[in-house]
């Protein structure tokens, strides 16, 4: 199997994490042949980030190593990176 790195690129909104706002989804983007979207979900003063499939049939689960790296906007040399190897990803039903 050939590892294919791919990158993608999300501007969030600021309004992200104030009290106003639930869920935030990006717009959909395909990779490795399934449709996926990130979720960012604000608790606190933090963000969480979650990789969300979207087109998988019921019970299929996809492999999927990934990372997420936010970018402090007013301190552009503060980085959070999490990386994830071989996570199982499964479609969340809404």
């Amino acid at each position: 199997m050939i590892d294919v790195l791919q990158i993608f690129t999300f501007i969030v909104p600021g309004t992200v994490t104030t009290d106003l706002v639930t869920d935030v989804y990006s717009r959909d983007f395909t990779y490795g042949h399934q449709r996926w979207c990130i979720c960012l979900v604000p608790y606190d003063k933090a963000v969480g980030a979650y990789l969300t499939l979207r087109n998988a049939v019921k019970g299929a689960t996809v492999a999927v190593d990934f990372s997420f790296t936010m970018l402090n906007k007013v301190s552009v040399t503060t980085l959070s990176t999490v990386q994830l190897n071989k996570v199982s990803v499964t479609r969340r039903m809404f």
